[in-house]
């Protein structure tokens, strides 16, 4: 059984173009995700998929220089990219992590990966993503694992070709790993501030943080 975790990344977005190249203590954004996923030991690879067009080319030529495993697929029919790069890298089972989330936990990672493996779920997450107004774990900590089968399904027949889970999250038999501790601030990036938040949070936990740093420490900052 191959486990790949693929990170789905481009450079354009409305709010913060190019915020997954952005400079987090000396390494990009995406860098960070990268390195983060390779300490989770459940995983066979792990592999970028990126958007096609001319302003996505630094991603791409920063995965080449980089020598990180890639994907170049469609930029806005992200589920074909997703199941294109899940089908060429022979994945069993996909992480699904995207590019703007640089404190993802490998330890939450691998303990997704576990409750998946040991149950019968087609559709798996951190966090129940069914309630996103009943906050329950920080927002930035996003993993969802799920079978090719389940993916090459929701690729023949969603209708939303724009986001991955929403027809295994709405058609699939689902459940998710509890984590309860409310956060006010958010640690995936969207904007200016959310990346001067990360910031922070790297140059005062360094590199090997855990979710439970994470959250001490916003909670601590908060107060």
């Amino acid at each position: 059984m191959k486990i790949i975790a693929i990170v789905q990344a481009r450079i354009s977005s409305t709010r913060l173009p190019g915020k997954v190249l952005a400079d987090i203590e000396g390494k990009s954004m995406l860098q960070h995700v990268l390195e983060r996923l390779k300490r989770a030991s459940l995983l066979d690879e792990v592999v970028v998929a990126i958007a096609q067009g001319k302003s996505n080319f630094p991603l791409l030529n920063f995965c080449l220089k980089m020598k990180y495993n890639h994907y170049y697929g469609s930029e806005n029919d992200v589920l074909r990219r997703y199941y294109q790069t899940a089908f060429y890298h022979n994945a069993d089972v996909i992480v699904r992590i995207t590019a703007d989330c640089p404190c993802i936990d490998p330890h939450v990672v691998n303990m997704t990966i576990q409750y998946y493996l040991e149950n019968s779920f087609d559709y798996v997450t951190f966090g129940d993503i069914r309630n996103p107004d009943v906050p329950d774990y920080p927002d930035g900590f996003d993993v969802e694992v799920f079978s090719f089968g389940t993916l090459e399904n929701a690729y023949n027949h969603s209708l939303e070709r724009e986001h991955v889970g929403k027809y295994m999250l709405q058609n699939c038999s689902y459940d998710f790993v509890p984590f309860v501790s409310e956060l006010s601030r958010k640690v995936s990036v969207d904007t200016e501030e959310d990346l001067k938040l990360v910031k922070e949070v790297f140059a005062k936990l360094g590199n090997e943080f855990t979710i439970w740093d994470v959250v001490d420490f916003l909670n601590r900052r908060e107060k």
